[in-house]
């Protein structure tokens, strides 16, 4: 979803936001809002529900932009003054409306913010830039795993648990390009929860929960720019031995 010749440092929510709006800047005026939104999202006009779920993440930005900028720089203002404009247009959304109602609320001097934003955000980010080739590996690797634990012969809930925390890791793989590789991480640390929060279960197949939990540890490791795989593992280890000794 990154474009040609836009700054390599999309992951965090100032880009994200920003290539949001680059998009419905370039989109017809006189398209119905409906139908501006599917063509930005890419899904089928006549999928509200997918339409509303993307667009959800989206008006979760500013409050994230304006949460992260504020830990990092105390003279927010000049980051987060602009930042309003957006909350605004993302409140009086009206799928049969011109779409050019909703590009009148966003200008040229918000879009420089949300630029000069994302270099700070970028600058003080702990994951690493994904790239499409990046996210096809990512989404290799929990099809892989997939692949993997169907054929194992388990226990049927303890299957159920680690497909279902599979498919909440692969859509947010999916959504990165709304929600950056801190949602993935999250459904990580979900992952590693649900499994130590069910030590009977996990203790009718160690050997599986072990291959899940190195397999966390590996979409983790490849989210983030500094690299801790020991550290992670023998942690990870540390949690599987207290849930199931």
């Amino acid at each position: 979803m990154a474009e040609t010749g836009e700054m390599n440092h999309n992951d965090n929510p100032a880009k994200r936001l920003l290539l949001f709006l680059q998009r419905a800047k370039k989109i017809d005026e006189n398209k119905k809002m409906g139908e501006a939104f599917a063509e930005i999202f890419k899904v089928d006009p006549e999928q509200r529900s997918a339409i509303l779920r993307h667009l959800g993440e989206i008006q979760k930005l500013p409050l994230s932009i304006r949460q992260e900028i504020q830990t990092i720089e105390e003279d927010h203002g000049i980051y987060l003054d602009k930042i309003e404009r957006v909350e605004r247009a993302l409140s009086k959304i009206n799928f049969g409306s011109k779409w050019r109602n909703f590009q009148q609320g966003i200008d040229e001097a918000t879009l420089t913010q949300l630029t000069f934003s994302s270099k700070l955000l970028s600058d003080n980010s702990k994951f690493k830039h994904l790239e499409e080739k990046d996210l096809n590996k990512l989404k290799e690797k929990v099809q892989s795993f997939k692949n993997e634990l169907s054929g194992f012969d388990i226990d049927t809930d303890l299957k159920h648990l680690i497909f279902e925390k599979l498919n909440d890791i692969e859509r947010a793989i999916f959504d990165y390009q709304l929600t950056g590789s801190a949602l993935i991480q999250k459904e990580v640390e979900s992952a590693i929860g649900s499994v130590t929060m069910h030590p009977k279960l996990a203790s009718k197949d160690v050997g599986v929960v072990r291959k899940f939990f190195n397999f966390l540890g590996d979409i983790s490791v490849s989210l983030h720019l500094i690299e801790y795989t020991p550290e992670l593992n023998e942690f990870m280890q540390l949690l599987l031995d207290k849930g199931t000794g």
